[in-house]
């Protein structure tokens, strides 16, 4: 859990990375340049992975306590597993749809 918070406490470190906002041409107002823009980068990109690392640690874990449980605990599971499948296609129809509008195939609005 400790490296889940980690992550997404560096991944705010993207706030101050220099250059252009996604989908817009305006150059991010807390970027920062020089050597601090690169650490700035850098320490989102760790936060990332550590963020990424936790999820995919989590999603084991989760598959081993449900081959692990019987009876009400395993239909529980079944429901978390379910809401978790939805926020997670949710997550890729926003990316999917962001990155659509990105290449020019669905027009902003």
């Amino acid at each position: 859990m400790a490296a889940s918070v980690a992550g997404g406490v560096l991944s705010m470190a993207a706030a101050f990375e220099p250059g252009p906002l996604v989908s817009t041409p305006v150059d991010n107002p807390l970027g920062l340049a020089g050597a601090p823009g690169v650490v700035a980068s850098v320490l989102a990109g760790i936060g990332g992975l550590l963020h990424v690392g936790s999820l995919a640690a989590a999603l084991v874990c989760m598959a081993l306590r449900f081959r692990s449980s019987r009876g009400t605990e395993r239909q529980q599971l079944r429901w978390v597993a379910a809401g978790a499948a939805g926020a997670v296609l949710g997550l890729l129809a926003v990316v999917g749809l962001l990155t659509l509008q990105d290449h020019g195939i669905l027009s902003g609005a």
